[in-house]
């Protein structure tokens, strides 16, 4: 009695087992049979366009990661600054430093970024760099 409650087990294992050999072998066939070059050439697009969306959704991902509270000290910062512009004209990062409290390096972040967004517009006078409103 007991070989016979045994058999059935062997035998679903030894059918699971060809399965598995034959799609392995299915997938041994594949990689040996021989591409075309436009087939290599469209395989390479789509993986290289499925990681440029990869990439894109990354990023979009870290820019709400750290955008989160310390964008809206980020964006009035750069109100402050746009303020102060149309007061003053024209002003480097170490004056800017100066009047709203924050490191010159602080400031030329915010200069940096504010001029990449063409709010901003920098100029060289010798040493110094002045930065004014690109109106």
């Amino acid at each position: 009695m007991s070989t016979n409650k045994l058999e059935p087990d062997i035998m679903k294992s030894s059918k699971q087992d060809v399965t598995v050999n034959k799609d392995l072998l299915e997938i041994k066939d594949r990689i040996r049979r021989p591409v075309s070059r436009k087939d290599r050439r469209s395989e390479m697009a789509q993986l290289e366009s499925q990681i440029s969306d990869i990439s894109d959704k990354i990023d979009d991902i870290r820019e709400n990661i750290s955008g989160g509270s310390s964008s809206n000290v980020k964006l009035k910062k750069k109100k402050e600054i746009v303020c102060l512009l149309k007061e003053e004209g024209r002003i480097t990062t170490s004056e800017l430093s100066d009047i709203i409290d924050l490191s010159r390096t602080r400031c030329s972040e915010y200069l940096n970024e504010m001029k990449k967004e063409g709010i901003l517009k920098g100029s060289k006078e010798g040493r110094k760099k002045y930065y004014e409103l690109d109106i």
